[in-house]
């Protein structure tokens, strides 16, 4: 895949991760995922405002049903208003282990919150679990080194998951059964690409992903081959989503690299492409449990 990348920003995250393109305000929202910081880049002119939670690690940012933003901050859940509001509403704290730290997540069809908790310390004890009901989060998997990338297809019925230290991209089946959803591995990742990340979906099945020390997206076709491959000039390349023409905005970060080897390294940037994001759903009030 040939596309001119751009870069948008400063070198401003020192993990970059998990953005979201908010198209009725033409805005990319991500966040700097140790640093406790939610950054509001304009897509039209890459200022960047940003809101700071410190001493925290964040998750996801999420639209609401409402166009409301939501925001996993350690084991809670903020609703921060409208972008820009200066608002923070605590919607919910979950009994999630204070050992483990939110990395990545997103929300199904019917408008749940699905995150993967990272444990701290590195053990393989990372999971993944539906944001539910606060006493309970319901567990989807468990025993994973790293939980990463989370994308859910726009049909509702299906979703892409990664454990990065695996090299491993799951797919999630039969989201709406009783007994629970299917889980097995979709890919293996090549190694000489690094380690897979954030992931997309585009509306022809193909599935982008982000390659930790690898310098690239990869994008994967519905058959599990991999298709086109589009160059990134920093090596820890993160996540990614798409706009609404087409573009692909991918998040990167500094962590550990020499600033004078990789300058761009923790900017956004941007890649136009010849595909269209699959549907991302919007997060529900109404999915928490009130016990």
């Amino acid at each position: 895949m040939k596309s001119i990348v751009e870069c948008m920003t400063e070198p401003l995250a020192l993990v970059g991760e998990s953005p979201l393109f908010l198209a009725e305000h033409e805005t990319i929202l991500w966040v700097d995922l140790l640093s406790g910081v939610l950054f509001s880049t304009d897509a039209t002119t890459g200022a960047t405002s940003k809101s700071e939670f410190q001493g925290s690690a964040l998750g996801p940012p999420r639209r609401t049903v409402h166009g409301e933003i939501v925001l996993v901050v350690d084991r809670d859940l903020w609703n921060l208003g409208s972008p820009g509001s200066g608002v923070r509403s605590h919607l919910a704290t979950f009994a999630i282990d204070a050992g483990l730290r939110p990395n990545d997540g997103a929300c199904d069809a019917s408008g749940r919150f699905w995150v993967g908790y990272k444990r701290s310390d590195g053990s393989a004890d990372g999971i993944l679990v539906t944001l539910i009901d606060p006493a309970a989060p319901a567990m989807v998997m468990s025993n994973l080194e790293l939980p990463n990338g989370l994308a859910f297809a726009g049909d509702g019925e299906s979703a892409f998951f990664v454990d990065s230290l695996k090299r491993t991209i799951y797919r999630i089946e039969r989201l709406g059964d009783s007994s629970g959803p299917s889980v097995a591995p979709w890919v293996i990742t090549p190694k000489e690409y690094g380690l897979p990340d954030g992931i997309a979906l585009d509306d022809e099945g193909g599935l982008w992903v982000a390659m930790w020390g690898g310098g690239v997206v990869l994008r994967y076709g519905p058959d599990g081959q991999i298709a086109g491959e589009l160059r990134i000039p920093v090596s820890l390349v993160t996540a990614v989503c798409f706009g609404t023409h087409g573009e692909l905005y991918i998040t990167t970060s500094r962590f550990d690299l020499d600033s004078t080897e990789q300058p761009q390294a923790g900017a956004l940037f941007r890649a136009q492409t010849s595909f269209h994001g699959a549907p991302i759903f919007d997060f529900d009030p109404e999915s928490l449990s009130t016990g």
